[in-house]
């Protein structure tokens, strides 16, 4: 918005939003993906920006990431999932609805962040390689791949399958609970 309010429309911001047709090879700006398609492959691309995966009729949406450079992904549908494979570079994943991200065939890579904001009431699982993993939600939050720093920052139910380096619980998150099966 410039400073009369005015939107700037998305043609204009290097920005697209999938239409089911290929891609540029390079986005400039965020990929909007919507719920008209429930299965979407991305493959050989660069994203500057976020893909943004979004759904109004809480209808789920997989989305299957691979070798791929990506700025940072939004999941704004519930139940949706992402997929990450091959040679994929992720900075940042924020789940703004519950949702499931998965390390998917030959991923080997590492997500820099991931964040679970307080709109994601539901389960959310974690089943990528993360370095952080920051927890606003009152849901619960499955963790199944190993992961460097995980900060509590509401009450949540959190599960560790695999191996976590550190855990902190915000003074303000004291009712989590924390259940570990494997790893500290």
């Amino acid at each position: 918005y410039d400073e009369n309010g005015v939107g700037t429309p998305i043609e204009e911001t290097g920005s697209v939003v999938y239409d089911g047709t290929e891609l540029p090879e390079v986005i400039e700006g965020d990929l909007y993906i919507t719920d008209e398609f429930d299965e979407v492959e991305l493959e050989g691309i660069t994203v500057t920006g976020k893909i943004i995966i979004q759904s109004e009729a809480e209808k789920p949406v997989t989305v299957t990431i691979k070798d791929s450079e990506v700025g940072g992904v939004s999941l704004q549908a519930r139940n949706s999932e992402v997929v990450l494979e091959g040679d994929t570079e992720v900075n940042e994943v924020v789940v703004e609805e519950s949702a499931t991200i998965t390390a998917g065939s030959g991923y080997k890579g590492t997500v820099e962040e991931v964040k679970v904001q307080s709109s994601a009431t539901q389960e959310t699982v974690i089943d990528v390689k993360a370095e952080e993993v920051e927890i606003r939600s009152y849901g619960t939050v499955v963790i199944n791949q190993e992961a460097g720093n995980v900060e509590v920052k509401a009450n949540t139910d959190l599960v560790v399958n695999e191996d976590v380096e550190n855990i902190k619980v915000a003074e303000n998150a004291t009712e989590s609970t924390i259940e570990v099966s494997k790893g500290t």
